[in-house]
């Protein structure tokens, strides 16, 4: 994962941790896709499938667990697709619950227009919520690319305010695998052969993979 912060959408002391015998503190960013607390809307667009199951499945199941002291899922805020989205807050279970953070004034859009400034934007607005909760907690776990591409972001900013936050990051899949089979896929079926760089060019517009996989690696 690494810094980034091209144009896509641009929005209007000493080391301080929470105490372990008070249960570990932990923030998951997942940031694509449509997040609430039930009812999925599994594949009602190519952004909204398995992994918003799982993610929300995973701060409720860790939200139960007697070693957890506070389990916070942190998406974008939506407007304008479902009340569900435009809350700010959602419970969860036990000590777990759903954080939206506001980016691009609530617009939905999908995951490969989100590089670039609007993970910068997204980064800083979850940056400035754990300054106003006044929490720095004990991880963060970013899930896809994206999400990890933030997860570095925060993780700069509150050590640059003296706050070492460990950060884990769960790909769920890979950029470089997608950007092989896909180049497979055009070359096979194209009538007119076009050259390699030509068809990483095509594929980054649609996908951005040239950047979700220097990110990635």
């Amino acid at each position: 994962i690494q810094s980034s912060a091209t144009a896509s959408c641009t929005t209007a002391s000493s080391s301080t941790t929470s105490s372990a015998t008070d249960g570990l503190d932990i923030v998951l960013l997942s940031i694509h896709g449509l997040v609430r607390s039930d009812n999925f809307q599994l594949g009602v667009d190519r952004d909204t499938g398995g992994q918003v199951k799982y993610v929300v499945e995973l701060a409720r199941a860790l939200g139960q667990h007697p070693d957890i002291r506070k389990v916070t899922l942190v998406t974008r805020r939506l407007i304008g697709v479902h009340p569900d989205y435009a809350k700010e807050t959602s419970p969860l279970s036990g000590r777990a619950e759903i954080r939206r953070i506001d980016v691009c004034g609530g617009k939905y859009m999908p995951k490969e227009e989100l590089w670039g400034a609007t993970l910068e934007d997204f980064s800083q607005g979850v940056a400035r919520w754990l300054r106003t909760e006044d929490r720095f907690p004990h991880v963060l776990h970013g899930h896809y690319a994206d999400a990890g591409q933030v997860g570095l972001r925060v993780k700069e900013i509150m050590e640059a305010e003296g706050h070492d936050i460990p950060l884990f990051f769960t790909g769920h899949s890979l950029g470089r695998t997608k950007q092989e089979q896909l180049i497979a896929e055009r070359m096979a079926s194209a009538v007119e052969k076009s050259s390699l760089s030509t068809i990483i060019d095509d594929l980054d517009v649609k996908y951005s993979l040239t950047t979700r996989i220097a990110a990635e690696e």
